[in-house]
């Protein structure tokens, strides 16, 4: 009798997982095992952003792109369709060099990548930033050559995902969250790993006291190893590489101007730029900010360049791609080619473009003037 309740309670608990397990993976609320052909398919934009560092690396094994853009969520927005049917925007809210190198390996040991778009911003050269995120696993990504014990590593990964996948609290959590939430609003994920949100005025404000915060130390040390390390990658991987400075509207410009900061701000620009045209001459470096039309929009401007002067828009994403293999679109000035040359009158057009913001838009600098006084404030 004793044995037959053993076997029956056994019975019933692989029951009940098998059911978990099958609820879970039809459900996906992860995205790992109904990814779609469609790359331009819609995903629910909470459950995907908590857990893209599961969701990517995987969806790049199962699209295999061959184009790949990538940097922090300030490039979320930079749909790659326009690049080719097998393009993926691998961006990662809070991403690392190292991360951004590793990612990039991970994408060119599943297969050659023909080009690469490098988005970068003064926040990933932060000493602060070269540690790996809380949720980061590099054993989830491949390496190039991958040895045996790379590949072992990378198999017990897969398997520690399944297992979390399908079968943890988490998982079950999310599934049934998942079903239960409303209709995809204006916020959302795409199957080509980019993301896209509805503009904020609210979401300025947030923002505004992030930039205050990221430049308030004007002291501190920035890191340019790693930088030196994920060019260095690409250079002997053979990747066609494109790098581009992340713009800032001139709200956020207001507001490292507001802290003193703004030579700060130029000399890193002008230090990415000596680094990348003197050490790999071969990768073109642009800069974005001195498209007036984009730099000084108001904040709550109609069919906006800026979400929320940080992250641009769906329609600013589709023209940036666009305008990395379409040379008369950069000859319309959205994207500046940078080199020791040219980056004294280009820094100049943006501090110019910077004082004029205040000219056209006095309103909206009120407005900054206000937040600035409440963070002092706070």
């Amino acid at each position: 009798m004793f044995r037959t309740y053993v076997l029956g309670t056994a019975g019933v608990a692989l029951v009940l997982l098998a059911g978990i397990a099958i609820f879970t993976g039809r459900v996906d609320p992860f995205w790992l095992y109904t990814l779609p052909s469609d790359r331009e398919t819609r995903r629910d934009f909470e459950v995907i952003k908590q857990y893209s560092r599961l969701h990517k690396p995987y969806a790049m094994l199962r699209y295999r792109p061959d184009q790949l853009i990538i940097g922090s969520s300030r490039v979320c927005s930079l749909s790659p369709t326009a690049l080719g049917p097998d393009a993926y925007n691998a961006f990662q809210n809070g991403i690392s060099m190292k991360e951004m190198r590793r990612t990039i390996e991970h994408a060119n040991a599943i297969r050659p990548l023909q080009s690469l778009y490098i988005g970068i911003g003064h926040q990933l050269f932060l000493t602060g930033r070269q540690e790996d995120v809380g949720d980061f696993e590099d054993n989830r990504l491949l390496r190039s050559p991958l040895s045996v014990g790379d590949r072992l590593a990378f198999y017990f990964q897969v398997f520690k995902d399944a297992w979390s996948s399908l079968l943890s609290v988490d998982a079950l959590a999310s599934a049934v969250a998942y079903l239960n939430a409303p209709p995809l609003d204006t916020r959302y994920y795409m199957a080509n790993g980019s993301r896209h949100g509805p503009p904020s005025i609210f979401a300025y404000n947030i923002v505004f006291g992030r930039i205050t915060g990221e430049f308030r130390d004007t002291a501190q040390e920035l890191d340019y190893e790693e930088f030196r390390s994920l060019l260095e990658l690409t250079r002997q991987q053979r990747i066609p590489t494109q790098l581009f400075i992340n713009p800032y509207h001139g709200s956020m410009l207001t507001a490292i101007a507001f802290n003193d900061a703004w030579d700060h701000y130029l000399d890193w620009q002008r230090a990415v730029v000596h680094l990348v045209t003197s050490e790999f001459p071969e990768i073109p470096v642009y800069g974005m900010e001195a498209n007036a039309a984009a730099i000084l929009e108001p904040l709550q401007a109609e069919d906006p360049f800026f979400l929320d002067g940080l992250h641009t828009s769906t329609r600013a994403g589709e023209e940036v791609v666009r305008c990395f293999t379409d040379p008369a679109c950069r000859a319309g000035g959205l994207l500046t080619p940078l080199n020791d040359d040219n980056i004294e009158s280009y820094l100049a057009e943006v501090t110019r473009l910077l004082a004029l913001y205040k000219e056209r838009n006095p309103e909206d600098y009120a407005r900054l003037q206000k937040w600035r006084a409440q963070k002092v404030k706070g």
